[in-house]
């Protein structure tokens, strides 16, 4: 991360083209910062790494609350951030599409969250895979997608 980005734990990252997005997370104070006591502040904050150029650039901010334990992936080339926890331990199930090529003030959108419970814990896994088969002078091939999500209920 550059040095005017906070360093951070708990961030989530995707990747969109041949780029990486890092975004949320919190940062630990130290205790001789004369600013703070010691303790954790949660970021919104999300920065884009070209590494063609080795550079990192600010983007717009996450729209939702500041928070920790995201989960990110992509689909396409959109990113997708959601659920996690923010402060006061307060679970999350909103979700939101980040598009890299729109501009400033409008590269996150929110999409529909979970319905139900708030959740923790959450894993998707999107997998496409693709084979190929040969028989007799024929090719064919065949691609399917799996799309899973698990979850736990708080």
């Amino acid at each position: 991360m550059p040095d005017d980005a906070t360093a951070r734990n708990g961030a989530a990252g995707f990747a969109v083209g041949s780029k990486g997005y890092v975004t949320t997370g919190y940062t630990v104070y130290k205790d001789d910062d004369p600013m703070h006591t010691g303790g954790y502040a949660y970021l919104k904050d999300t920065w884009e790494y070209d590494p063609a150029t080795n550079e990192w650039r600010q983007m717009d901010d996450y729209p939702g609350d500041a928070r920790i334990n995201a989960i990110a992936f992509t689909i396409g080339n959109y990113g997708y951030v959601g659920t996690g926890q923010s402060k006061d331990d307060k679970q999350t199930k909103d979700f939101y599409r980040f598009d890299p090529t729109a501009p400033s003030g409008s590269q996150w959108s929110i999409v529909n969250g979970f319905g139900g419970q708030k959740k923790s814990r959450l894993l998707i896994l999107y997998h496409r895979q693709c084979s190929l088969h040969r028989r007799r002078n024929q090719q064919r091939s065949g691609c399917y997608r799996l799309l899973e999500i698990r979850s736990q209920q708080e």
